[in-house]
């Protein structure tokens, strides 16, 4: 049982940016509905078997790559130093949000494996505040997705479509 917070919904925009890449690069899935109809995630039957270390290795033999932006700065934290070493000291299990974890690295890892490389963007939040600053094409993104989750927050029954 947890909580809604913002830290878990950074969480799962995260780990569901993961899920698309998988699906639309490995599964080769291009189909809106049917993208849609696999928006599952797999089942982790074991934790010890699910969680793997990340390595990067040679970076210029990745076949793709991806950059996901996002202005939590915890998640990029958790996902690109701390993890690793929460799994070497086998340290995972007392963390919240241990399922965003275990899922985020396990797709991580399948992504490594198929040579998917996937780099992460910290964006500052919130730039829409400072009306003197001229937004980059990064923060106006920032910006609409914030507005988005909000609509969601606020109406549970609104279907919003991006095209």
């Amino acid at each position: 049982l947890y909580e809604p917070t913002n830290i878990r919904a950074e969480g799962l925009g995260i780990l569901y940016s993961l899920l698309y890449i998988k699906l639309i690069i490995i599964d080769k899935i291009t189909d809106k509905n049917e993208l849609n109809k696999n928006l599952n995630l797999h089942q982790l039957k074991n934790i010890k078997e699910s969680i793997k270390i990340i390595k990067k290795d040679n970076i210029e033999t990745y076949t793709n790559k991806f950059l996901i932006i996002t202005d939590s700065e915890f998640w990029i934290n958790v996902i690109t130093k701390w993890c690793n070493n929460w799994i070497k000291k086998k340290l995972y299990m007392d963390k919240k949000n241990l399922d965003i974890i275990l899922y985020i690295n396990y797709y991580l890892h399948l992504l490594n494996n198929n040579n998917i490389l996937i780099d992460f963007k910290f964006i500052r939040g919130h730039a829409d505040k400072n009306k003197n600053e001229q937004l980059d094409i990064y923060q106006k993104g920032n910006i609409m997705a914030d507005k988005l989750a909000n609509k969601g927050k606020e109406r549970l029954d609104l279907n919003i479509s991006i095209n």
